[in-house]
C-alpha cells in the first residue's frame, strides 16, 4: 500500500486571459466526478460546479488565477483539501527547474532528534512520516523506526513529537502504532475509496511493543494527515495522552489531477475510518488531552510523564525523576 497525504494545494500566480469560464468549470467538475473518493458527493460537486457556471456565477472572472483561487476557497466548503490550480502553457525550456524534497535518506527516514530525557524520559521527533514497503523487513525507513525506539526502550516514559510534521505515508503510521499496542488490537484506520480499502495496520508490526511504558504525542496546528493519524489513533485507542494545540484536520489522502484547459484540481481520493470511534479528524483536528501552547508542549509532557513515574517510582530512579522535576518547575518560575 503506498499512499500519501501531500501537502495542500497552494495556488499559482498566474495572470492570462480566462475566455471560457463554462469549458473550465465543465472540466473541473468532470475530473472531480471521476476521481473524489465518494461517487455519489462526486456526482453532487459536480453538478453543483455545473449549475453554478450556468447562472453565472463566475462569470465576472477575467483571469485565472483570480478564478481558481475562489474556485478553491468555494470547494473547500465541502472538503478541505479541494485545491484548483492554473498553469500557463510553456515550453520544456521555459519551465522552471522544480524543486524536489531531500531525499528520506539525508533526514534519516524522517527521525529527528532522538534521546533520553533527565528522569529517565524517551524521546523521539518526528518531523515527517516516510514510506517504506511494508513487506520489506529491511526497509531502510523500517530500520530507522527500530533505531528510534531501541533508543527508548527501557525509558520509563516516552514522547513522540509531531508538532509541525505535515503528513506523510500510512506505512510509518502503522509501523509505530504498531510499537505500543498489542499485535492483535484493533485500533488501526482503515482507508475507504472508490475502488476497495485498505488498512494502517502493518503487515509486520513491530516485534517487541512497549504496551506499559507511559506515552505523549505532541502536536500543534502545523501537524496534519499522517502525524495526526499517530496521534489520533493512540488517543483512540486510549495508549496515550495528546499534549499540545488542535491539529489540523487534514484526514482524507489524495492526489493531484489533470483537468481540461490547463488546470490541475487536489482531489481527496479516500478518506479513514477509525474502528474505535467510526469517524475520523477530518475538519476537526485532533483535541490534545491536555491543551497548552505549542511552545509549552514538550516541558508539559515531561512533567506529566516525571508526575507519573513519581508515583510508581522507588530508590534512585525515583530520585533522578524527583531532581527531573524539580528543574522543570524552576525553569517556568
Amino acid at each position: 500500500m503506498k499512499s500519501f497525504w501531500p501537502a495542500l494545494c497552494v495556488l499559482a500566480s498566474i495572470n492570462n486571459a480566462h475566455a471560457d469560464v463554462r469549458a473550465d468549470i465543465g472540466g473541473i467538475a468532470a475530473t472531480i466526478e471521476a476521481n473524489f473518493y465518494d461517487p455519489v458527493r462526486a456526482k453532487q460537486i459536480a453538478n453543483d460546479l455545473r449549475r453554478d457556471a450556468e447562472q453565472g456565477r463566475y462569470a465576472d472572472f477575467t483571469d485565472r488565477e483570480a478564478f481558481a483561487r475562489e474556485l478553491t476557497r468555494q470547494l473547500r466548503k465541502v472538503d478541505g483539501h479541494f485545491g484548483v490550480r492554473a498553469r500557463e502553457p510553456q515550453t520544456q525550456e521555459q519551465r522552471p527547474p522544480r524543486r524536489r524534497p531531500p531525499p528520506d535518506s539525508q533526514s534519516n527516514y524522517g527521525f529527528g532528534r532522538i534521546e533520553l530525557l533527565p528522569g529517565n524520559i524517551g524521546y523521539i521527533e518526528l518531523p515527517h512520516t516516510a514510506h517504506f514497503d511494508v513487506n520489506d523487513r529491511n526497509a531502510p525507513a523500517r530500520l530507522a523506526a527500530d533505531a528510534a525506539l531501541s533508543r527508548v526502550r527501557g525509558a520509563d516514559a516516552v514522547i513522540i513529537d509531531v508538532r509541525n510534521n505535515g503528513g506523510g505515508s500510512p506505512a510509518m503510521v502503522g509501523y509505530l502504532v504498531s510499537a505500543f499496542v498489542p499485535a492483535d488490537a484493533n485500533v488501526y484506520n482503515t482507508f475507504h475509496r472508490r475502488d476497495g480499502t485498505d488498512t494502517e495496520r502493518p503487515a509486520i508490526p513491530y516485534s517487541k511493543p512497549m504496551l506499559d511504558v507511559p506515552l505523549y504525542v505532541l502536536t500543534n496546528r502545523g501537524c496534519a494527515s499522517a502525524a495526526e493519524s499517530i496521534a489520533y489513533t493512540l488517543q483512540q485507542a486510549k495508549r496515550a495522552q495528546i499534549v499540545g494545540e488542535r491539529s489540523a484536520g487534514a484526514a482524507n489522502p489524495g492526489a493531484s489531477f489533470a483537468a481540461p484547459n490547463g488546470y490541475s484540481v487536489f482531489i481527496a481520493t479516500g478518506t479513514p475510518r477509525n474502528p474505535i470511534s467510526g469517524r475520523n479528524w477530518e475538519g476537526t483536528g485532533v483535541t490534545p488531552d491536555v491543551q497548552v501552547d505549542e511552545s509549552q508542549a514538550l516541558v508539559r509532557a515531561q512533567e506529566l510523564a516525571l508526575e507519573r513515574i513519581l508515583a510508581k517510582a522507588n530508590g534512585a530512579a525515583r530520585k533522578d525523576a524527583q531532581s527531573a522535576l524539580d528543574a522543570l518547575r524552576s525553569q517556568k518560575r
